[in-house]
């Protein structure tokens, strides 16, 4: 399979980058080579081509010149990465201290070691200034290096200055490095714990978090909210879970922490407290957070709305969604998908499959059907990762069986079990390779719902499941066997267990 490198990179950018390119491309000037370039690029970024098409050569370079076109190709990828570079110097921190020892080298091969020698000084000041101690390595070696040049450096000090910056970064690296291995682990299993011990590995950072110094940089800061956050999700704790979320926000907001370098921190925080809300059905607190949220996405010049807008559309239809708000919700995904907004267009999909749940939730089968099955015939399908593949599949089933579309539910389910039958097999989709199973049986059963065998076998697989209602499945199965088998509405039911999934567990008291 074809790479499209070129096509990903043009198709992430957005309006600023974008503008951004074709500003830089007239600075370095626009001669013959340089407008086929901006050709090149204006025809990736219409969509109607893909960098292998051989019309998009053709057009380029007629007859069908492919090495010219390669040569083009290359240079327009090497131009867009120097005016990404270029653009997000100043976004963070981390990026301006990349950029302070990218001048030091340029002006070490220069030979211009005293320039070097400032520009690195000047590199260890934003470094321990922004805590990023894993680039002081870096820059001391840089230093050393320079010393061998530039005598009036003391190589010694920089030598004894790097061995006591990695003993002070030691506990916070071992704790990056067992983060990012539960992290891993967290985002395989979709947040279900399945197949590994994560809960129990969160306590052990947690633990390893308080011995680290009082005086804790930015970054542990937000390590530790993430772990917390995580654990009391991983318990499925929300009241707990809201009071710490609010009290980090208050105490981040009092402390001053947050700031225009950490500012994405301070909207994902928000996020999960507007989500975090609506489980435990506080949805005028969360409309009240949902504008904080809107207001925050327009802070500092608009600086992260087209990397998050999404997600406030998403904390927006979750909170309609979860007080009984759908209308609105359709409404809205409705508009966005006529939209011709190039900040959602990597998001086109997830609009499709937002429609399909809320059309389900309201019954509305015909609807929920067209969506699902505009999206299953457009390329944009092909490009979801199978485990959302595999819901979409599993959706189409349980539409089909509330339709009483009986024939073309079993078709659906042969195709499904053929197509996809290596993600059924892997351990993390033990729940649904069991559901898929109830499927067949119910497409099999005449008045399926009123077999006893069938309504044992559901009953038997509600105990056991793990599944948590509100997971990433378009349609919750959870939700929908139980209001098949309490003869329910789907959305009544859902909202029922969503509410008592939130509620925290009831203490034993136990008699003297």
């Amino acid at each position: 399979m074809q790479m499209n490198r070129l096509t990903e990179i043009i198709q992430s950018l957005n309006k600023q980058e974008a503008r951004n390119f074709k500003i830089f491309e007239k600075r370095i000037g626009a001669d013959k080579f340089e407008k086929k370039m901006l050709k090149l690029y204006d025809y990736i970024r219409s969509g109607k081509y893909e960098e292998h098409d051989d019309a998009i050569v053709s057009k380029l370079y007629p007859p069908n010149n492919k090495n010219a076109y390669y040569r083009l190709k290359n240079r327009l990828i090497n131009n867009l990465q120097k005016s990404l570079i270029e653009f997000h110097l100043g976004v963070d921190k981390r990026m301006t201290v990349l950029g302070t020892i990218m001048l030091a080298r340029i002006f070490y091969y220069k030979a211009n070691y005293r320039l070097s020698f400032y520009y690195l000084q000047k590199a260890e000041k934003q470094a321990i200034d922004s805590a990023s101690y894993n680039l002081l390595n870096l820059i001391y070696d840089e230093i050393i290096s320079l010393s061998k040049y530039y005598y009036e450096i003391n190589p010694q000090h920089y030598i004894d200055l790097k061995v006591k910056r990695n003993e002070e970064y030691a506990g916070i690296q071992q704790v990056e490095y067992l983060l990012a291995n539960i992290n891993y682990q967290l985002h395989r299993t979709n947040f279900s714990g399945l197949g590994t011990n994560v809960l129990g590995e969160l306590e052990r950072l947690q633990e390893q978090f308080k011995l680290l110094p009082q005086d804790q940089t930015e970054a542990v800061k937000i390590e530790i909210n993430r772990v917390v956050r995580s654990i009391l999700q991983q318990k499925k704790d929300y009241v707990s879970l809201e009071s710490y979320l609010k009290e980090s926000y208050r105490n981040f907001s009092k402390e001053g922490f947050f700031n225009k370098s950490n500012h994405r921190e301070k909207i994902i925080l928000l996020v999960w407290i507007i989500n975090t809300l609506n489980k435990v059905g506080k949805f005028k607190e969360a409309e009240s957070g949902l504008e904080e949220l809107n207001s925050a996405l327009l802070d500092y010049n608009k600086l992260y709305y087209n990397n998050y807008i999404w997600t406030y559309y998403m904390a927006l239809v979750a909170t309609w969604s979860s007080s009984d708000q759908n209308a609105k919700a359709i409404d809205l995904l409705e508009d966005l998908k006529s939209r011709n907004d190039e900040s959602l267009r990597y998001y086109t999909p997830y609009i499709y499959i937002s429609l399909v749940t809320f059309y389900f939730n309201t019954s509305n089968y015909d609807m929920a059907t067209r969506n699902l099955n505009h999206l299953l015939h457009t390329s944009a399908y092909q490009a979801l990762s199978y485990p959302i593949r595999l819901g979409l599949s599993i959706a189409e089933i349980m539409i089909r069986i509330d339709q009483e579309d009986w024939n073309y539910a079993h078709l659906r389910l042969k195709t499904l079990k053929r197509s996809l039958r290596t993600v059924i097999s892997k351990e993390e989709n033990v729940q649904e390779k069991a559901f898929i199973s109830i499927l067949s049986a119910i497409v099999l059963e005449p008045d399926a719902f009123k077999q006893e065998k069938i309504k044992k076998r559901i009953r038997s697989f509600l105990e056991s499941g793990k599944q948590e209602v509100g997971s990433n499945m378009p349609i919750d199965y959870i939700a929908w066997l139980h209001a098949k088998l309490e003869g329910n509405s789907y959305y009544e039911t859902f909202l029922k267990l969503n509410r008592l999934e939130s509620e925290p567990p009831k203490e034993v008291v136990r008699e003297s």
